[in-house]
C-alpha cells in the first residue's frame, strides 16, 4: 500500500469515524441531540416556508440524518461506490455547517439543561469532515474521469489536471502535441 492509497484511507475514515459515533447520540434521543434538534426546530417554526416541517424535523430529524449518515459512512467505505458515499457526506455535513452558520445552534453550541458548550468542537468536526468528504469526491472524480471525458472540472475542482492535455489525453507544448522521443528519432 502506498502512502497515497493510505491518504485516500484517511480522507475516508475521518469522516466515517465522526458520522458513526454521532450515531449513538442521534439514536438514543440524547440531550445533546434533543437541544441541537429543538433549536433547529424553533428557528424553522420562526420561517413560513419552513414552519410545516419544524415540528417533525424537531421530532424526528436526529433519526433522519442519523440513517444518512450511517447510508453514506457504508458507501463510502467500499471502494467502488466511495465518491457517492463521499459526496451523500459532503451534503449531509454542509446542512451541519449551514445550521451551525446561519441559525440560533451557532458554532459554539449549548449540550446540556446547564447551559455548558461544547466550545465549537462539534463545529470543528463537521468542517475537518467536510474538507475530507470534498478532498474525496475530488481524488475520486478525479481518478475516474474517463480518457478524454469530462474533467474534474465538471464538479468545479481540479480545472488545472486538465491544462495542457487534449482530448485524448495527449500532453501539448507549444499547440502541438508532444511527440516520443522514439517518434522524434525515426525521421
Amino acid at each position: 500500500m502506498d502512502y497515497r492509497s493510505i491518504g485516500r484511507w484517511a480522507l475516508v475514515i475521518f469522516p466515517s469515524f465522526v458520522f458513526v459515533q454521532s450515531l449513538f447520540f442521534k439514536f438514543s434521543g440524547s440531550e445533546e441531540t434533543v437541544i441541537i434538534f429543538d433549536t433547529i426546530g424553533a428557528w424553522m417554526a420562526g420561517l413560513p416556508v419552513l414552519s410545516a416541517i419544524a415540528e417533525p424535523f424537531a421530532a424526528y430529524g436526529g433519526w433522519a440524518v442519523g440513517l444518512t449518515e450511517l447510508f453514506a459512512t457504508i458507501v463510502m467505505l467500499i471502494p467502488a461506490t466511495r465518491i457517492f458515499g463521499a459526496t451523500l457526506g459532503l451534503g449531509v455535513i454542509s446542512g451541519a455547517i449551514f445550521f451551525h452558520l446561519f441559525t440560533p445552534l451557532g458554532v459554539v453550541r449549548v449540550v446540556d439543561a446547564a447551559g455548558n458548550t461544547d466550545g465549537g468542537a462539534l463545529f470543528a468536526m463537521a468542517c475537518l469532515t467536510w474538507l475530507c468528504c470534498a478532498a474525496t469526491v475530488w481524488i475520486e472524480w478525479t481518478l475516474r474521469r474517463a480518457p478524454g471525458g469530462a474533467p474534474a472540472a465538471a464538479f468545479g475542482f481540479g480545472l488545472a489536471l486538465q491544462i495542457g492535455h487534449d482530448v485524448g489525453g495527449n500532453l501539448q507544448q507549444g499547440g502541438a502535441v508532444a511527440r516520443s522521443a522514439e517518434e522524434r528519432t525515426d525521421e
